[in-house]
């Protein structure tokens, strides 16, 4: 859990990771996290550049995230 994260500068954010391979809900890379109360993006998911499919999909699950002043979760 991630909780009251201040304004640091460019893309405050509570976490940053790398996506799963879509549908891969056993994946451990990102999951069971919550992210509250932070000056900017609860969560931004990166593509991973060693996953072969990753242009077609890219994919983060089990997130919660609420009063986050900008969007909860992003990917790039």
């Amino acid at each position: 859990m991630v909780a009251s994260v201040e304004e640091t500068g460019v893309d405050t954010t509570g976490y940053t990771a790398f996506h799963h391979r879509c549908g891969d809900y056993k994946s451990v890379i990102f999951q069971n996290n919550i992210a509250h109360s932070v000056s900017g993006y609860g969560a931004i998911i990166f593509r991973n550049a060693s996953e072969p499919d990753n242009g077609v999909c890219i994919e983060a699950s089990k997130f919660i995230a609420y009063k986050n002043r900008l969007a909860g979760i992003v990917s790039n």
